[in-house]
């Protein structure tokens, strides 16, 4: 898993300390945005959470991302059952 993390914030390779930004995402993205985006940050969000041993919360997430998810969009799928997948 933490392949994943580093690939996603890889300039940092810096534990997060803070989602909270992310919740302001989500919220923003479903109200202005294709399904998408707020796929891609419930999935960021869960993978921070995974990273805390919030196991629970990791699932409920990238269950989200998945519901919201474009099902045509291969690779978000991919991503999003991977991470599932090793939750």
């Amino acid at each position: 898993m933490m392949s994943i993390i580093y690939s996603i914030f890889g300039a940092l390779c810096q534990p997060i300390e803070s989602d909270s930004d992310l919740g302001y995402a989500i919220q923003y993205y479903k109200k202005n945005s294709d399904n998408r985006k707020p796929a891609e940050a419930y999935y960021y969000k869960g993978v921070i959470c995974y990273e805390r041993d919030e196991k629970r919360e990791a699932i409920m997430l990238m269950k989200q991302a998945e519901e919201v998810a474009d099902r045509k969009d291969i690779y978000q799928m991919y991503k999003i059952s991977r991470c599932l997948g090793q939750v």
